[in-house]
């Protein structure tokens, strides 16, 4: 099952029921059609469509995953901040 919650209510608003055949990458990119600036997809560490991550970037949709374990990569750019202090609890 793949699942978009509404934010505002924390009610599903778009559900994916399928068998297990099908890969996630295929559905993934139907379940984010809807999603607006500033809203948040989560996927599993499973997931990973660089080409699609990106596209959300884009769209200004923010998204979470988990890094593989096998996962090659390299730093391309750091961005170094000043510490703010501690971070304040509301």
């Amino acid at each position: 099952m793949h699942l978009r919650l509404d934010l505002q209510t924390l009610l599903p608003r778009f559900a994916i029921l399928d068998q297990a055949p099908h890969y996630q990458n295929t559905r993934a990119v139907e379940l984010c059609v809807g999603l607006k600036e500033g809203e948040i997809a989560i996927f599993d560490k499973a997931y990973l469509s660089l080409a699609h991550l990106w596209q959300l970037t884009q769209r200004g949709v923010f998204w979470v995953t988990r890094a593989r374990e096998n996962m090659d990569w390299r730093v391309v750019r750091r961005r170094l901040t000043q510490e703010q202090g501690a971070v304040p609890v509301r």
